[in-house]
């Protein structure tokens, strides 16, 4: 049905033609793994790894702010954060 809405998938998820994935998180249902057309799970378009931090995905070198506090970059998939703010004197 044209009208239907439907929740996409996230990095990882099992994916198929009624379980699409997040296509402005850059994702597509990667079939690679599942010669039978079975199986497939959420992937980045073009294979590069990714970070999923509090339920968004970032794209390996895509920095990002987690709260006001920190400054973070995903990497290899994995992430590294320095703190925006000062330490408080006492």
């Amino acid at each position: 049905c044209g009208s239907c809405k439907v929740c996409a998938r996230r990095l990882g998820e099992p994916c198929d033609f009624l379980h699409v994935c997040d296509q402005s998180q850059g994702l597509v249902c990667d079939y690679s793994m599942a010669p039978t057309g079975t199986g497939a799970t959420c992937n980045f378009e073009d294979s590069e790894e990714g970070c999923e931090v509090n339920g968004r995905v970032y794209r390996d070198g895509e920095v990002f702010q987690p709260s006001c506090k920190l400054q973070c970059r995903c990497l290899d998939g994995g992430f590294t954060c320095v703190p925006l703010c000062q330490e408080e004197v006492r």
